[in-house]
């Protein structure tokens, strides 16, 4: 059985942030991603909120807060993570023992990217290999 760790991160701007908020929090039906079994969509949870979070609104908060001049149209303002593992490997863990897999990666992100700047960390039980989404 093979044992990888797997993470990949891609950059969005504010005009993707609304479309990644939908997916992560299963909002609407997706006709273009038949892997979601919304059955099982209840499952899926954020390890930091214990509500849904408007992540646009709170990324603009932020950018308010932080940010001295107004970022250009086209500025990256949110790096997304996706993180799971090998197939084989993450379904012979209980649900245990793959949250804190997920609360594990959740803290590595965290101090290299900073705790205070970490927006969510949704995982997904309800597609073909779990996985966490973390934006930062």
């Amino acid at each position: 059985m093979n044992k990888f760790a797997i993470i990949h991160m891609q950059k969005f701007q504010i005009s993707d942030v609304q479309g990644i908020q939908k997916h992560n929090q299963r909002q609407g039906k997706s006709k273009s991603n038949l892997d979601i079994d919304y059955s099982k969509s209840e499952q899926n949870y954020d390890l930091l909120n214990q509500q849904k979070i408007r992540y646009e609104s709170t990324i603009k908060q932020e950018i308010s807060e932080r940010v001295k001049r107004k970022p250009r149209a086209n500025s990256v303002v949110l790096s997304e993570f996706v993180v799971t593992a090998s197939p084989d490997y993450i379904h012979s863990l209980s649900l245990e023992e793959q949250k804190r897999y997920f609360e594990s990666s959740l803290a590595f992100i965290q101090k290299r990217y900073g705790k205070q700047n970490t927006l969510y960390a949704m995982v997904h039980m309800d597609e073909a290999t779990p996985h966490m989404h973390v934006g930062v």
